[in-house]
C-alpha cells in the first residue's frame, strides 16, 4: 500500500449512478491521514470485513482527523473493518499523539433540511482511536440546547468491539494533583503536568511574611474576589486559590482552597471562608511558593485536555431517535459512551470493560430508554 490510501478509497466509494449499491473494501491494510474525509453516500452498503484502517502514526497538537464522512445518509450500512490508532496514554513518556488529538473514523451529520435514517453499523472493531469510532448527529437547534431540529432516525450499533477508544480525558484534578504534589508522582506524570496543566492560572513567586496577612506578588491584573455560591456550586472552587511549591506558614495547608477576600495590585488577602477574617501567617513561606487561582478551572474543569476536539466516548450519538446498541464491547480513555438528546433508546446486552471516566453515560435530555442485561 502507498503512504496514504485516501484517493484509492475515495474512488472506490464514488462508484457510478445513484441506485442502492454495495461497496466492498478488499481485505488488507489501509493507511489514512484523515486530512480529507472520504465521502459517504446514501443507499450504500459497505462490506469492510478484513480491512484494517491505520490512522497516522504521529499527530500534532490539536490534530483533527475524520476518515469517512457523510451528511443526510439514508439506508446506509457498514459491516466489518478494524480501525487502529495511538490514543494518548498518561503512563507513557513517549506518546506519538497529544492528549487533545481528535480522530473520528465514521462521522454522519444531518443538515437543517435533510434526513438521516436507517443506519446500521455491525461487527466493526477498533483499538486506540482518540475519538468516537462512530458519530451520528441529528441537527441541533442553535437557540435551544434541549431541542433537536431534525432527529437522525433508526440508528443501530451491533456486535462491535471498541477497545480504548474515545476522546482522552485526564480525570478530575489529575494534573492539579501532580502540580501541587510532584514528589508523589512518576517522572512521566510530572512531565505531563509541566506540559499540559493550566499554567496561566499559576502566579508567583510570592512573598509571605510571618505575622502579615498579605500575600505579595504582581497582581496588576487583580485576582477576582471569591464569589459566594449556594448548594453544590459552593464546593466547586470558583475563584478560590491554593498554595504550593515550597515551605508554607504553619497555619497554611498545601493544596487546601482559600477564599480571596481582598485583591490589590500587589497583594491579596485570603481567608478560610468568604466571610471570615483574613489569615495572619504563622511563619514565612519559602522563596518558590506559588498560588493557583480559580481552582474550578484547575481541578474540575480540567478533565478535558486544553484544545480537545468534539464529541466523547467510543461512540457518540446526539439527536437520534430509535437508537439500538446491542451485543457490543466498549472501553475508553475517558467516558466510555455518549448518548445525548436522544429518544427511544435500547442499550441491551453490552459489555463495558474499562473506563477512565464515566463507564455508562446516558447524557442529558434523553427520553424513553431501555437499559438491561449489560455488564
Amino acid at each position: 500500500m502507498s503512504a496514504d490510501d485516501t484517493d484509492k478509497l475515495t474512488r472506490l466509494f464514488a462508484g457510478r449512478g445513484s441506485a442502492s449499491r454495495v461497496v466492498t473494501i478488499p481485505p488488507g491494510d489501509y493507511h489514512l491521514d484523515g486530512c480529507t474525509p472520504i465521502p459517504l453516500r446514501p443507499d450504500t452498503h459497505v462490506n469492510a470485513a478484513g480491512a484494517r484502517f491505520h490512522l497516522p502514526p504521529a499527530l500534532k497538537d490539536r490534530a483533527r482527523v475524520v476518515l469517512f464522512q457523510g451528511e443526510d445518509l439514508e439506508d446506509f450500512s457498514w459491516t466489518g473493518g478494524h480501525f487502529s490508532g495511538h490514543v494518548f496514554d498518561p503512563t507513557r513518556p513517549d506518546n506519538p499523539w497529544p492528549p487533545n488529538a481528535n480522530t473520528r473514523p465514521i462521522l454522519v451529520t444531518t443538515s437543517q433540511a435533510g434526513n438521516t435514517r436507517n443506519l446500521s453499523f455491525t461487527a466493526i472493531t477498533a483499538q486506540g482511536v482518540a475519538g468516537a469510532v462512530i458519530t451520528v448527529q441529528g441537527k441541533e437547534d442553535p437557540h435551544d440546547e434541549m431541542r433537536i431540529s431534525r432527529h437522525a432516525h433508526r440508528i443501530m450499533i451491533k456486535n462491535c468491539r471498541f477497545e480504548n477508544c474515545g476522546k482522552f480525558m485526564w480525570d478530575y484534578g489529575y494534573l492539579w494533583q501532580i502540580t501541587v504534589w510532584p514528589d508523589d508522582n512518576r517522572p512521566a506524570e510530572r512531565e505531563h503536568a509541566a506540559r499540559y496543566f493550566r499554567h496561566d492560572l499559576v502566579h508567583g513567586p510570592l512573598r509571605i511574611e510571618s505575622s502579615d496577612d498579605r500575600i505579595w506578588f504582581d497582581n496588576t491584573t487583580p485576582l477576582p474576589l471569591t464569589p459566594r455560591h449556594e448548594g453544590p456550586e459552593a464546593l466547586r472552587g470558583h475563584h478560590w486559590i491554593c498554595l504550593f511549591g515550597d515551605s508554607l506558614p504553619a497555619n497554611i495547608v498545601r493544596g487546601r482552597q482559600y477564599a480571596v477576600i481582598e485583591s490589590a495590585p500587589d497583594y491579596v488577602r485570603i481567608a478560610e471562608k468568604i466571610d471570615a477574617p483574613p489569615l495572619v501567617f504563622a511563619g514565612t513561606a519559602g522563596p518558590n511558593v506559588k498560588l493557583i487561582a480559580n481552582l474550578f478551572e484547575a481541578h474540575l474543569a480540567l478533565f478535558s485536555p486544553v484544545g480537545a476536539g468534539p464529541g466523547k466516548g467510543a461512540f457518540d450519538l446526539v439527536g437520534c431517535q430509535g437508537v439500538t446498541v446491542s451485543n457490543s464491547s466498549f472501553s475508553a480513555p475517558g467516558d466510555t459512551m455518549h448518548i445525548q438528546k436522544c429518544r427511544d433508546i435500547h442499550f441491551v446486552g453490552n459489555r463495558i470493560t474499562g473506563s477512565r471516566m464515566g463507564a455508562f453515560f446516558l447524557a442529558e435530555f434523553c427520553e424513553n430508554a431501555l437499559v438491561e442485561e449489560n455488564f
